[in-house]
């Protein structure tokens, strides 16, 4: 099992569809080439064909059996908090890869706090103070 899931979360990085990793690297490299910077763009897209080399050959060592000489090791122990862990991980991977409009919808609406109002907008008025009578 943790070999599966090792062998999910490396192909969620090197951003096959229907994973988070898909719709990260999309929207990045799309902002990347929306803002003029073609050359990042570039450099993105060959980082990630170099990395993509390197974790399909971690996914081959992982799943390849041992060689009959070598022993085989044991099998390490996995608490049931750490197995959970893991599971909403590889399920939240999954979510986001297969319907990632909702958790989209909020970082656009929460990036939106984060802008400035634009220079040619008048401050908010104060509310008028009244006097003691």
């Amino acid at each position: 099992m943790l070999a599966s899931l090792l062998i999910f979360f490396l192909i969620s990085l090197i951003g096959i569809p229907f994973t988070g990793g898909f719709f990260g690297k999309f929207y990045s490299f799309t902002a990347a080439v929306s803002g003029g910077a073609i050359a990042l763009a570039i450099i993105g897209l060959v980082n990630s064909g170099l990395a993509a080399a390197y974790y399909l050959r971690l996914a081959l060592i992982t799943a390849q059996k041992p060689a009959e000489d070598q022993p085989i090791p044991p099998r390490p122990e996995v608490g049931i908090a750490i197995r959970a862990a893991i599971l909403m991980a590889a399920a939240v991977t999954l979510i986001l890869g297969i319907v990632p409009g909702a958790t989209l919808q909020a970082a656009q609406s929460a990036a939106h706090t984060l802008q400035a109002p634009p220079a040619n907008s008048a401050p908010p008025a104060a509310a008028p103070v009244q006097s003691p009578q």
